[in-house]
Formats: C-alpha cells, structure tokens, sequence
C-alpha cells in the first residue's frame, strides 16, 4: 500500500559504488522497477553530466506518458555557479536530442565552502526552473552557517535550492555520526529547507552490517517528519536516528510512530515533509525489507 512519507523516496543510483553497473544494466533496471507494484516509490535516475550522452540508445525505453526523470551530477573543476550553468546547458542538448522522452529534474552538487549571497545567488539563477541541491560535509564545524546562508537564500526568493547529507560509503570514516545527521536534520526544519539524502541507506533502520554500523532510512525520514509536526528537540532527533529497534516503528494508518510520538496521515500531508528523497544503488533492497517486515500493511493513503 502507498505511503505518503514513501512516496517517490528512493532515487536509484546503480551507476554508483556499491553497485558500480554499467549504463545499460542500470538503465534496464531502472525501466524494469517502473513496472513494480511498489514504483511509486521510485523517484529519479542519477546521473553524471559527464555520462547523459551514455543514456541516448535508451530512449526507445521511455515514452512521452513515462519519461526518464534524472537527477544530474555536475561536473567539478569551477564554482558552484559555473558548475550549475555548464550542467544547464548540456542538461538541455541532452532532452532536445533524447530519442524518447526525458526531464533533467533536479541538480546534486558537493560544495567544499560556505557560500556567501552572491553564489547561492549565481546558483540559484543558473538552476534556472530545475532544483539544485547543495551538499557539504555532515561533519564540518560551520554546517549550519551554510544552512543558514541556503535559507536566507530562499527567502530572497531563490527557492530552487536545496541541501543534501551523505549517509555513508565504502569507508567507516564515512558514515557520520548520529549526532550529526540529527542535527543536519534538525536544521533542515529549522530553516525550512528541503534536503536530500545519499549513501549508506540501504536499508529502513539503522543496523550493523559487517565492519560498519549503518543509517537507516526510516529512522531518517521518520526524525525529519516527526520534527516537522512536533517540533521535537534535538537530543529527541538523536534518539531517532539511532534507533535500532524495527518494531519502534511503524508505518500504520498512513501515518508515521516512533515509540509514543506519532504523525498522522493527514498532518503529514499537511505540512512540508515531502518532496525530500534520498539516493540509493539499489531500489530492491529497500523494497524487499519494507516487505518482508509487512511495512505496507497499513491503509493506502496517497
């Protein structure tokens, strides 16, 4: 059954570690969970720009009524600006010479500093009408400075941006700490910011998978949504995210439970928790858990 909070949640990301596949591989894979009974939770195709040429062959696969949704990966090597502005361009010859239907959707852009007004402003004016999520590292000093600077963006009116946090990778050292992704977000409420998430999110609650201890994606977007509605506090948010108990959880009703805090279906539908979503190499894996531990029992609610 759908979810309100699942809804296109997972953006699949195969052409990246761990899976590493190559493009046709990803691209069938991608087209083949377009017809799961769980797509509705599918959400975008991830990218390289350096890679969009890779994807043309493909378009047969994607009519006007199911276009490819991408989520593209700009180039490195200038500013955040020009890296935006160079992404626009070939993200537009790429849906003009598509042999189907596709829709560059959103850009994902790692930033080294803080950005001051002038480049988020050069950002936001080079994502032009497609959605750009910056990301920083979950562990710097100044994180929410730069969060701040993305929220007085907005409220300038520059409204197509976004920030993003890397969850894990191949490495401990990079799986941050509970307190960090409680605090990115708590911040991400905070300052009303709509955020993606990558990484290391492979599966719903958090758990120890071989050498690394591992984020769980509900006890992500639970924490999030809960703090929406609620407005929980921080140390709350760091009991969350860490929770590594599944049955703290559930999902019934359409609403979303940790432990004795609850958001109903309709608050949730009420308030901004939607639109967020995260990247993973995998879509079955995630789908195949939330199955098996009857997740989807509760009523359709979207």
């Amino acid at each position: 059954m759908r979810h309100v909070l699942l809804n296109n949640l997972i953006d699949y990301a195969g052409l990246f570690p761990p899976a590493r596949l190559d493009m046709e591989p990803a691209v069938r894979e991608y087209h083949a969970h377009l017809a799961d009974p769980e797509a509705w939770m599918l959400g975008r195709f991830i990218c390289p720009e350096t890679r969009l040429a890779e994807l043309k062959p493909f378009g047969g696969l994607f009519p006007d009524s199911s276009p490819l949704r991408l989520s593209v990966l700009p180039a490195g090597g200038a500013s955040i600006g020009k890296r935006i502005a160079h992404a626009v361009q070939t993200s537009d010859g790429f849906e003009r010479g598509f042999s189907g239907s596709a829709s560059v959707e959103v850009f994902e852009a790692r930033v080294a500093d803080r950005l001051d007004a002038g480049a988020l402003a050069d950002t936001h004016q080079a994502a032009g009408r497609r959605m750009a999520y910056l990301e920083w590292d979950p562990g710097r000093a100044d994180l929410r400075s730069c969060l701040e600077a993305v929220m007085t963006a907005r409220v300038s009116g520059r409204t197509k941006l976004g920030v993003k946090i890397r969850c894990g990778g191949t490495e401990a050292d990079a799986f941050p700490s509970v307190a960090s992704v409680a605090r990115f977000l708590h911040w991400c409420r905070e300052f009303s910011l709509p955020f993606k998430a990558t990484a290391g999110l492979h599966h719903p609650v958090r758990h120890q998978r071989g050498p690394f201890i591992m984020h769980g994606f509900l006890n992500v977007f639970v924490a999030y949504a809960l703090d929406v509605v609620l407005n929980v506090d921080l140390e709350t948010m760091e009991h969350i995210v860490g929770e590594t108990d599944p049955n703290a959880f559930s999902l019934a009703e359409g609403g979303v439970r940790w432990r004795d805090l609850e958001a109903s279906a309709q608050q949730l539908r009420s308030v901004s928790v939607l639109g967020n979503a995260y990247g993973s190499c995998s879509f079955k894996e995630p789908v195949d858990d939330l199955n098996e531990a009857a997740w989807f029992g509760a009523p359709d609610s979207v």
